[in-house]
């Protein structure tokens, strides 16, 4: 079920976006740790190469990796979110209020 409305707004003068002080820095944080997680993991998998047992290790990296993962893209979604209302918003654009009940 959708509980969704469209709302508009009126024209915005075009000019430079000021989005909240928290959202370039939270941004760039949340790439930083997910780079080094990745750097960590492909390390880790390259000095496995083809040993006994290299799979089941990987898999388990893999594993490691994803729960690792999951809130830095978490957090980078709901910082995205944030910066594109107020992008739409000052842009005058339709947004969407309510949420989706899937």
């Amino acid at each position: 079920m959708s509980a969704l409305s469209v709302v508009e707004t009126a024209p915005r003068p075009a000019g430079p976006v000021a989005y909240p002080d928290d959202l370039g820095p939270g941004m760039q944080a949340e790439l930083t740790a997910l780079a080094d997680i990745e750097t960590r993991f492909d390390g880790v998998v390259a000095h496995l190469g083809r040993r006994p047992g290299a799979e089941v290790r990987r898999q388990r990296l893999e594993a490691w990796r994803s729960k690792r993962r999951e809130p830095h893209v978490l957090r980078l979604a709901q910082l995205h979110q944030r910066m594109m209302a107020v992008t739409l918003h000052r842009q005058g654009r339709v947004l969407w209020r309510g949420s989706l009940s899937v």
